[in-house]
């Protein structure tokens, strides 16, 4: 248990006057800027008080770094042609997933429910295999919730099979 701070007439001393309250600075694991955090929070929870923004914690548990020469452009191993192309508004990948969807008569493949949101999945990962990105016959049809089931499942396996790399 912690310590209760109490001025010299013997009454406890809250908000701003204690000095648990005091503003350390920290920098950012990810993008590098200055941000400032509790004293309490940082001596009693040093997990916490790591990143200076939610964007910056995500980021940095998808492994993604932030270039520190730039403003805040995230650099992975990832190209400009690779974002052009997986950008879901370009018209090859339209085109790509409505040929997928018709091909399935937009039916979910893993449970066969119709009328909902679905979504095109790539059997062979889009980075890996250039030449069957755009392929129907490596496209398959899911709802959300059987998407993030197989999803899921493909990062626990690559997870175990890296030995506990993601």
């Amino acid at each position: 248990m912690t310590s209760l701070i109490r001025d010299s007439k013997g009454r406890f001393v809250k908000g701003y006057k204690n000095p648990k309250y005091a503003m350390v600075e920290r920098k950012c694991l990810v993008c590098g800027d200055i941000f400032t955090i509790h004293k309490c929070r940082a001596e009693n929870e040093p997990s916490k008080g790591k990143y200076c923004s939610r964007k910056c914690k995500g980021l940095a548990f998808r492994g993604i770094r932030v270039s520190p020469d730039t403003e805040f452009k995230i650099t992975t191993g990832t190209t400009d042609e690779y974002s052009k192309l997986r950008n879901r508004h370009s018209q090859e990948f339209a085109e790509w997933r409505n040929l997928v969807f018709k091909r399935d008569d937009y039916t979910c493949n893993k449970c066969g429910t119709r009328g909902t949101y679905l979504q095109a999945h790539h059997i062979k990962p889009f980075v890996k295999n250039k030449e069957y990105r755009f392929d129907v016959d490596n496209g398959i049809t899911y709802c959300i919730s059987c998407h993030a089931k197989i999803e899921y499942q493909l990062k626990k396996d690559k997870f175990k099979f890296t030995g506990g790399k993601l």
